[in-house]
């Protein structure tokens, strides 16, 4: 990485913080997911974990456990989407029998899921 000193801060040249920006094993690119989405966002920690993995990949036993959480995250991350699109699509009868798709939108499908599990333990 070049870099220069001027009034004593260092300077990053605009190449080197290009290449820096799109290698996600570098502090520059993990510090900007966290900046874009907030620290304790999901994806910030899994840009951590990447880094963290990606650097110390074949030390020890921990890096496997980590990479494993890391899978169960990213899937609960797609979980999580699914959630908040508030679109869902059903097929249902009309009053004489003919089935048809529903599409209903803007619904908090976390409260229908909650209330339809609360229903069933009745």
């Amino acid at each position: 990485m070049s870099s220069t000193a001027c009034d004593d801060q260092l300077t990053v040249h605009p190449d080197d913080q290009a290449k820096q920006a799109s290698n996600p094993l570098s502090d520059f690119y993990v510090n900007a997911v966290a900046q874009e989405h907030g620290y304790a966002h999901p994806l910030s920690t899994l840009a951590r974990l990447d880094q963290w993995i990606g650097l110390h990949g074949k030390e020890d036993s921990i890096t496997l456990l980590i990479w494993e959480s890391q899978k169960v995250i990213r899937e609960l991350l797609k979980d999580k989407e699914r959630l908040d699109s508030g679109c869902i699509i059903t097929q249902e009868r009309d009053d004489f029998g003919d089935e048809h798709s529903c599409e209903r939108r803007g619904l908090d499908l976390r409260a229908a899921i909650d209330a339809a599990i609360a229903e069933s333990r009745k």
